[in-house]
């Protein structure tokens, strides 16, 4: 064997050495799954990412000693291995909650990808995880071009529904992903298309203390779009902000129901769009007579709008919406906890 056959044959030994130390050394029965943010899986419209996981393993006796993250701008650059918005290296740590991303500036409106691996006491080395998404919401009122919107209707009136016909359509590029921001006071349900977006949130937004803030949901609405025209739909109740019934005298009431909605589409080639509720939305008396956090609700079902969150429904007796003007909350924030649900 020459020379060159011979370096050739060593460079090829090291190698196969190497990989079979880095396969000795990863052991694929130590899991790291149940990644969250915020303390939620995959949520939409977080303030400031906090990171988690457990740990998965069939061994007695393991506990973590390091971890790394990886986050990329999107699925496809972080599965491989390119993570152009934050490597973290190596993390001497046990800590499995609360990891904040040091240094990084999350811009708002945007989603991002993650995956995490962990080191045991052994020195064993877990695969990485299956990647987790988070998105970052609408942080300062200057984010917003939406406007609070309101009825005209006298006090005491049926409960509005509300709707907007638009269009995403662009020249030569299409959407890849479209998101709502949404905070419908005292309670709101967002429809698109003839459809409610989440069929089991109830009273949402959760009850703050809407003098000093209100909280706003966060949607991904991309798989509910369709080609040319497309409508948003609002149904409101008075939830906490608009009692005013029930304990009379107390001062529980803080406005008229009102929303505010802002909705951020994303095209293929980097460019945004930003619809947002204005005085060109439209409105119209529903089917919901009264509503009362504590007392209930009168319904009239013979009121109700057929296909009246659908762009092709004619709605030429509808009225323009107005701007609120007062009770308006002087900060919205995310809703990052869980909303009440139905089953």
């Amino acid at each position: 064997m020459n020379s060159a056959m011979k370096r050739i044959f060593f460079r090829a030994s090291v190698w196969l050495v190497i990989a079979l130390l880095l396969g000795a050394c990863t052991d694929k029965s130590l899991k790291v799954n149940d990644l969250r943010c915020c303390n939620t899986i995959n949520p939409e419209g977080v303030a400031s990412p906090s990171l988690s996981w457990k740990i998965e393993t069939t061994k007695d006796g393991v506990a973590q000693v390091a971890w790394e993250i990886e986050l990329a701008s999107s699925k496809e650059l972080l599965e491989k291995g390119n993570a152009d918005v934050w490597k973290s290296g190596k993390q001497l740590s046990s800590e499995q909650f609360n990891i904040k991303p040091e240094g990084v500036n999350f811009s708002e409106a945007t989603g991002y990808h993650w995956r995490a691996r962990i080191w045991n006491n052994s020195g064993t080395m877990s695969p990485w995880s299956e990647p987790a998404y988070f998105s970052v919401g609408l942080l300062s009122e200057q984010s917003w071009t939406a406007q609070w919107i309101t009825s005209q209707a006298p006090k005491n009136s049926p409960l509005p529904y509300f709707r907007k016909v638009f269009n995403l359509n662009k020249e030569g590029v299409r959407p890849v992903k479209a998101t709502v921001y949404f905070c419908g006071l005292g309670a709101g349900e967002l429809y698109l298309n003839g459809q409610k977006v989440d069929s089991t949130r109830f009273l949402d937004p959760a009850q703050t203390n809407y003098e000093q803030y209100a909280l706003y949901s966060t949607f991904d609405v991309t798989d509910r779009l369709k080609d040319g025209d497309n409508c948003l739909g609002v149904m409101l109740g008075n939830g906490w902000f608009s009692q005013d019934a029930a304990w009379q005298g107390a001062p529980f009431g803080y406005g008229d129901p009102m929303l505010r909605l802002q909705l951020v589409a994303l095209y293929s080639d980097g460019s945004r769009s930003v619809l947002g509720s204005n005085e060109s939305w439209m409105w119209k008396e529903g089917p919901v007579i009264k509503t009362n956090i504590y007392l209930g609700e009168q319904y009239d079902a013979r009121r109700e709008v057929k296909d009246w969150s659908v762009a092709e429904t004619r709605c030429a007796d509808w009225k323009k919406a107005s701007l609120a003007q007062t009770g308006i909350p002087p900060r919205l924030i995310p809703q990052v906890m869980e909303p009440i649900r139905t089953k």
